[in-house]
């Protein structure tokens, strides 16, 4: 109940966003400067990150849009 409605915080999702939008990018540094795995498998585990992070990312922006109202910076 408590993780629910915290999750419902944009702010928090903002930062959830950032975080995996980190770790996104250092787990494609490691992947492919390691090396000791083929690209046919590093490739979709960093676009899987990216597009966790880059959803959580936009989640929180709709949610920002629906807590403040128009959406309107006018």
């Amino acid at each position: 109940m408590l993780l629910r409605k915290r999750l419902k915080d944009p702010n928090l999702m903002r930062m959830v966003g950032c975080v995996a939008l980190i770790v996104a990018n250092v787990a494609q540094f490691v992947l492919h400067r390691n090396g000791a795995l083929p690209e046919s498998i590093s490739d979709p585990v960093s676009g899987f990150l990216f597009g966790i992070a880059i959803g959580t990312l936009l989640l929180s922006i709709i949610m920002r849009v629906r807590v403040n109202g128009s959406g309107c910076a006018s």
